[in-house]
């Protein structure tokens, strides 16, 4: 079934968030429940990393996540990592991360609260690629919003 695309732009109004820290709250009451949320917000990109523009967000906390993500919405293969999002500040906390890394470009250990409580995002080897996220971004809202509640 194919919908034209200003039927599909009138559903989502009407069904959709208000406002965007409204977005954020929805999304993370989602993801609290298990649930898988696309995120799109911003300027369309291309290329391998969208960077929090358009990304399909699950919860960290479970392995089986990870496997779920990669059979039943990107269909490759179940080993293949995902990567964690993490707000700026926060980071060193996680991984062994003391600087800005907002696009992805580095491999860093895990440190032990993020092996602990969020397998789906460390790699087999104790590593992580790891985006820092500004808080006052659509995506950290949504990170602030999950770390609530």
């Amino acid at each position: 079934m194919e919908y034209p695309p200003e039927q599909a732009c009138s559903a989502l109004r009407e069904a959709g968030p208000d406002d965007a820290g409204e977005a954020a709250a929805t999304a993370a009451e989602v993801l609290s429940r298990g649930g898988i949320v696309a995120w799109y917000e911003g300027w369309s990109e291309h290329g391998p990393r969208a960077l929090g523009h358009r990304s399909i967000l699950s919860s960290p906390l479970d392995d089986a996540f990870r496997q779920r993500l990669n059979s039943a919405v990107k269909f490759r293969e179940p080993f293949r990592p995902v990567a964690p999002a993490v707000l700026a500040g926060e980071a060193s906390r996680y991984f062994d991360l003391d600087w800005p890394s907002p696009f992805m470009m580095h491999i860093v250990n895990a440190r032990a609260p993020a092996r602990d409580s969020a397998p789906a995002v460390v790699h087999r080897h104790g590593t992580a690629r790891v985006q820092t996220v500004a808080t006052d971004s659509g995506l950290g809202q949504v990170i602030t919003a999950r770390s609530r509640g």
